[in-house]
This record gives structure tokens, C-alpha cells and sequence, in this order.
């Protein structure tokens, strides 16, 4: 049996066609994923399947249900995430989940509400007015709303739209920037006093010059993340447990300093005598993090979506990370010699 089929399904609003004969069968059990553009249609599809709009052409079937015939009874096998919470801001998360779940007829709306809680961890905050939430905390109540009723087809339209693991991108767009400004920095000072050549004369292995340099340069990214770090939990993460989410956060970030400073370490000596020093560190540095970057901004987002399995999606990723931090470091370590000289 099909969960959701639809036959030259089509919307238009006025002589505009939003849809024009969509047509697919979707099995019980089965994942939909629906890619393209804004304005090509997904939203309207998704509304016409959860019947918040009506078809101005074609037929749809949730559980076997005809849409048109009968939207009650097909309703009770729905769940919709949207763009919208759908919550009532000044009642409780819990009181929120509850009355929908009388809504939808569970047997102990309240027990329900609390499983639901506790599913997605925000329990300790269950008594609070949904308006004082975050907008990662709303979406995560709204996913609890869509599940009260243990729904047998599931509609998201843009499920992550606001979730806290987005925040990670704001937040490590602020650490390479920092990054670039402290790199770009790295001999400034042996520069401009002329000692460059006198720092190379002295009689040391050149390997020592970049552990000092990517110490220093470790340092003060550190420094920036000491302060960036605390401020990225209290503005996005304010209703998150402080462990293990906080020291998930951490890890990632310890690995990407560590590849970061090394990586630009070897770039800034290699840009120090360039013209247009600092676009030009930029445009070595960014495409030779973006796998590392790529690596703990996954595991950052799988500690802080929580799912059941962020153990395993968090794992992977950092062992990738530290793997990518050995290969550049040895790379950098074997060839500064080499760049220094030339």
C-alpha cells in the first residue's frame, strides 16, 4: 500500500500554475525528498498533500485516503512541519503539546506531552511560556507538535529552517575570519623591524621557527575562541544542557584550531613578501580548510541536533578531522624548510 500518491496533482492561483501535473507514488516506509528553487511549487505541493489547500486539478491519497472526499478522517494520519511553530506563544511548551494532543484525541494528552519533552530535550523547560524560547527551541517544540498523535505520514517543509545547528555556521564564519586576521599577522613584526633574514640566519632548524610561529598563532585563536565560545551557548543554545553538548562544541573546535594554525602558518610565510598579502592568505586558506571546516561543522551540528544516533555522526567526522590535522601538519612540517628558503 502506498503512504501518499498523487495523479496530475496541480494548483494555480489565478493564471498562474504554482503546480501543473505532479504525479508520484510514495510506499509505506519510504523517504521523499523534494530539491528545487523558491517559488517552484514545494511549499503548495506539501499543502495540498496535508489538505491546508485545496487542488485545482488532479487527485491525492494519504493512507488510502482520498483527500477531497474525506480531509477529516485523512487528517488523523498527518503530521506537518512548516514554516510556521503552529504554537500558542504565551502557554507552556508542555500545555502546548497537550492540547493538541486532546485536539487529536490521545488517550493522556499530558503523559504524551512529557514523552515528548523528553524526546526532544527540552524537558527541563516544559513549564515555560513558548515565547521566551529560542528560534532552535521553537522548531524543536514544533517537531514534538507534529508528532503528538504518532502521525502515519510526516510532512516537512524546511524542518531544520531555524534549528541551533544552523548557528554553527554563523559561528565558525566568525572563527576563520579571526583566523585570517591573526594569520595574516604571523611575521608582520619581523617585517617591518627588518630581522626576517636575522631570525633565518640563526642556527636553528627552520621546523622550529614554524612551531613557535603556529604555536602563537594557535594561542590567539584560542584566546578569540575563550570568548566567542560563551557568548555562540548563551545566544544560541541559552535552553541546552551545558554537558555533553558544550564539550561537543569544543572538541571540534580544539581539532579545527589545531589544522588552522598550522595550515595557515605554512600559507602566511609563503604570502608574507605578496603585494596583497592578506587576499591572498585568504584565497589559499579557505579552499585548504574547507575540508577540515566541513568536518567539524558536521560533528558540531550532529552534537547539537541530539538525535538518537548523534554519537555515531559526531564520531566519524572528528576522527576524519584529526586525520586531515596529522596529514597537513607533517606536510607543513616537512616543507617549511623548502618554503622558507625560496
Amino acid at each position: 500500500m502506498n503512504a501518499v500518491e498523487a495523479k496530475e496533482l496541480s494548483k494555480a492561483f489565478g493564471t498562474r500554475k504554482a503546480l501543473d501535473g505532479v504525479s508520484f507514488d510514495l510506499p509505506e516506509g519510504a523517504f521523499l525528498s523534494i530539491f528545487g528553487p523558491n517559488g517552484a511549487g514545494k511549499t503548495t505541493l506539501l499543502k495540498l498533500l496535508s489538505t491546508l489547500a485545496r487542488p485545482t486539478g488532479g487527485q491525492a491519497r494519504v493512507g488510502g485516503i482520498d483527500l477531497k472526499e474525506e480531509p477529516d478522517k485523512a487528517r488523523e494520519l498527518i503530521g506537518m512541519i512548516s514554516h510556521q511553530s503552529m504554537l500558542y506563544p504565551d502557554l507552556t511548551a508542555e500545555e502546548n503539546l497537550a492540547l493538541y494532543a486532546e485536539l487529536y484525541g490521545v488517550a493522556d494528552p499530558k503523559a504524551r506531552a512529557v514523552e515528548l519533552l523528553e524526546a526532544v530535550g527540552l524537558s527541563h523547560r516544559r513549564l515555560d511560556p513558548v515565547r521566551t524560547f529560542s528560534r532552535g527551541m521553537t522548531q524543536r517544540i514544533s517537531i514534538a507538535r507534529t508528532l503528538v498523535h504518532d502521525p502515519a505520514v510526516v510532512f516537512l517543509d524546511e524542518p531544520y529552517s531555524g534549528l541551533d545547528p544552523h548557528a554553527v555556521d554563523i559561528f565558525d564564519s566568525l572563527i576563520v575570519f579571526t583566523s585570517l586576521l591573526g594569520l595574516g599577522r604571523s611575521f608582520a613584526h619581523e617585517k617591518v623591524q627588518g630581522c626576517m633574514e636575522g631570525v633565518l640566519l640563526a642556527p636553528l632548524d627552520r621546523s622550529v621557527i614554524f612551531l613557535a610561529k603556529a604555536t602563537s598563532n594557535m594561542l590567539f585563536m584560542f584566546l578569540v575562541e575563550v570568548i566567542a565560545v560563551p557568548l555562540f551557548y548563551f545566544f544560541f543554545m541559552s535552553g541546552q544542557p551545558v554537558a555533553p553538548t558544550f564539550a561537543a562544541i569544543v572538541a571540534p573546535l580544539l581539532v579545527g584550531t589545531i589544522g588552522m594554525a598550522g595550515i595557515g602558518t605554512m600559507l602566511s610565510t609563503i604570502t608574507m613578501n605578496t603585494r596583497s598579502k592578506d587576499v591572498m592568505l585568504a584565497v589559499l586558506f579557505i579552499p585548504l580548510i574547507y575540508p577540515l571546516l566541513s568536518a567539524c561543522v558536521t560533528a558540531t551540528t550532529a552534537a547539537i541536533a541530539g538525535t538518537e544516533l548523534w554519537t555515531d555522526l559526531f564520531v566519524m567526522p572528528l576522527v576524519l578531522a584529526c586525520g586531515y590535522d596529522v596529514v597537513m601538519l607533517l606536510v607543513c612540517w616537512v616543507l617549511y624548510d623548502f618554503v622558507v628558503s625560496a
